[in-house]
């Protein structure tokens, strides 16, 4: 989701990572980007990328989750 405001906006975007640590056990990670950008330029860049981290953990979900974020200072 992008949200404009004149020559700025913010974003938010959900991801989804899967990986293996040294041992062979396997990794997942879900979060969500919150992005703000500058359209001043002539293209739209970024001025912050933030990453709110919900979960990192095996993929069966048996790791600490972490909670949605209410207000997320970007």
């Amino acid at each position: 989701m992008i949200e404009f405001e004149g020559d700025e906006a913010s974003g938010r975007f959900y991801v989804n990572e899967y990986g293996a640590l040294s041992n062979g056990s396997g990794l997942l990670m879900l979060g969500i980007y919150f992005d703000r950008y500058s359209g001043k330029s002539g293209g739209w860049l970024f001025q912050s990328r933030r990453i709110h981290p919900l979960y990192m953990g095996p993929p069966d979900m048996s790791g600490v989750s972490n909670p949605y974020p209410t207000d997320p200072e970007i």
